[in-house]
């Protein structure tokens, strides 16, 4: 999970941390745009992949970047990685990513986006 977290790095892609200094949990800004596969992956770490990591990490994937349409939400221990497909996405459509957990940071990348990094 760490090769693909770290050495995969589309430009653009929907990533985000949630500091304790935020007021709450951030979306991202830049979108994830999901390719021909209709398949998403989202990678979720505590902030720089430093101990201790979070049990129970929640993320959320949106519509929009104003959080207003929530697409899927999910957990795990960190580190994890949730591989996503069925459920209301088209190829092209835009995604971004919300950690809920406060220390950790969160990533979506397409089959495609990996593939074309050789992972």
């Amino acid at each position: 999970m760490n090769d693909l977290y770290y050495k995969v790095n589309p430009k653009p892609h929907s990533e985000k941390a949630y500091q304790k200094t935020d007021p709450a949990p951030p979306v991202a800004s830049v979108a994830t745009v999901v390719g021909a596969s209709g398949c998403i992956t989202v990678l979720v770490t505590s902030i720089y992949n430093k101990a201790p990591f979070p049990r129970g990490a929640r993320y959320r994937v949106y519509a929009d970047a104003e959080g207003k349409t929530l697409l899927h939400e999910g957990s795990g221990d960190c580190p994890f990685q949730d591989d996503l497909s069925g459920f209301e996405r088209k190829p092209g459509m835009r995604v971004f990513i919300s950690p809920q957990t406060v220390g950790t940071m969160a990533k979506i990348l397409t089959p495609e986006q990996i593939t074309a990094a050789g992972h």
